[in-house]
């Protein structure tokens, strides 16, 4: 297996002269918009974050404005490589019409001080609710929560390589974090809480399907892994994306738990692997074999390359805490 793509543009935030299009995060603004900056803990005991969405531009207007990679803020001891370095390892995925991969979507964001839409990834988890990770919801270099969000389920692109949308597409309406996400000052005190779920409106046809999730028992080292979500390098004709033309492409690559990453004296939240991927990737569902070949069990959310040349991609697992948030986010009344 080869190691990550290492471009961690991906979903690791550059500046705009890079050659990577994807802003820089910051820490998070104590008012905003849209929800309550830290809002009761919710019946299962964990506060929760959540804002409204407004209607989002259609798939074409949003296309047409040039969408970019969006991502998480890097520590100091990590840095980003502007180049993909080694072979690349992702499959396209044949049909995307069927399940299970009819039920991830790539994700179209607003944020609203931010100057282009963001891609990421998502999972229907229900007919309207969908798992992607934090920073695709919460991004407070550009505002904070996003203004609004484009939900399009196994797009894939036609001859031309214009983006079809077999399922419709629907606009997200409102957006729901850990408030420890949206609170934490520092990336390592961030991560372990990026995940979210959005709650979509009306408007996906036919029956894309839902995704099953629930917390691994017990991690552990050389877990298979695989990975499946829309990469903003790989596009419609297999050549060079082209903004605000071409039609990203759903992909997926296969590896391992490299690393399990403590976050607390009780548990390991964090996970290092080498599944390729790249910008646009961010909230791609990460399932294995056995009892979890079609249950969600983790999100992608990062990819790094150190000072000391090493490189990996990482992914937060989902635990019993985080199951019990998603299922009550899932299910909120709005």
């Amino acid at each position: 297996m080869n190691r990550s793509l290492r471009r961690v543009c991906a979903f690791a935030i550059v500046a705009w002269a890079s050659g990577c299009t994807a802003p820089l995060q910051g820490e998070p603004d104590a008012d905003f918009e849209g929800g309550a900056a830290g809002n009761p803990a919710n019946e299962f005991g964990e506060a929760e974050a959540s804002a409204d969405f407004e209607e989002a531009e259609t798939l074409e207007q949003l296309m047409a404005r040039e969408p970019m990679a969006l991502g998480v803020e890097l520590p100091e001891d990590l840095v980003i490589e502007k180049k993909i370095v080694g072979g690349d390892s992702r499959v396209r995925v044949a049909d995307t019409r069927a399940r299970p991969h009819s039920t991830i979507a790539t994700l179209i964001v607003q944020f609203p001080d931010a100057p282009k839409p963001g891609l990421c990834t998502g999972s229907l988890i229900a007919s309207d609710a969908l798992l992607t990770a934090a920073h695709c919801v919460y991004n407070a270099k550009f505002g904070g929560w996003a203004r609004s969000m484009r939900v399009v389920p196994g797009a894939f692109p036609s001859l031309a390589g214009v983006t079809q949308q077999p399922f419709g597409s629907a606009s997200g309406k409102r957006g729901f974090v850990p408030e420890a996400y949206r609170a934490a000052k520092t990336f390592w005190a961030r991560e372990p809480y990026d995940y979210a779920v959005v709650r979509i409106g009306h408007g996906l046809l036919g029956a894309p399907g839902v995704r099953a999730f629930a917390a691994l028992a017990s991690p552990t080292l050389g877990r298979a892994i695989t990975l499946t979500g829309y990469h903003g390098d790989k596009c419609a004709g297999g050549g060079r994306c082209v903004p605000g033309s071409s039609s990203f492409v759903m992909h997926t690559s296969k590896d391992s738990i490299r690393e399990l990453l403590p976050t607390d004296a009780a548990r390991f939240t964090l996970f290092n692997h080498y599944a390729d991927s790249n910008g646009g990737a961010s909230g791609s569902p990460i399932v294995s074999d056995g009892d979890y070949a079609n249950t969600i069990f983790a999100v992608h959310v990062a990819g790094f390359h150190d000072i000391n040349a090493a490189s990996w991609n990482m992914g937060i697992l989902l635990t019993p805490t985080s199951v019990t948030n998603i299922k009550s986010w899932m299910t909120h009344e709005l």
